[in-house]
């Protein structure tokens, strides 16, 4: 199976947009004028932009989980899915201060 590219997307934006200047500089090795490069990232953020909402479908950004707390402590293993940051932390149904430490939450 081929993987598009982010240059790929750009690449077929600037052929149905018919932008033949980003077209040539997408496809040349030599550096592309101020003009024809600020169309590429304009183009980048689109893509961007449209990869994110499509991976958020698939994979949510945030989910929300219960956990029970033993002495204020939440450890991060308990956790049924793994977690690259805490959002926030509630008691009931007010938010608690927290600070992660070592692969523990603390809450106050």
């Amino acid at each position: 199976m081929n993987r598009i590219t982010y240059k790929d997307c750009i690449k077929q934006a600037a052929i149905n947009l018919q932008l033949d200047d980003v077209i040539a500089a997408l496809d040349s090795t030599e550096l592309p004028t101020a003009d024809v490069l600020s169309e590429i990232e304009r183009l980048a953020d689109c893509a961007k932009m449209t990869a994110i909402e499509i991976a958020s479908d698939y994979i949510p950004l945030t989910r929300e989980e219960e956990a029970a707390s033993e002495n204020r402590r939440i450890r991060i293993s308990s956790l049924e899915e793994r977690v690259s940051a805490i959002v926030s932390v509630r008691q009931g149904v007010h938010n608690v201060c927290f600070k992660l430490e070592q692969q523990i939450i603390f809450s106050n």
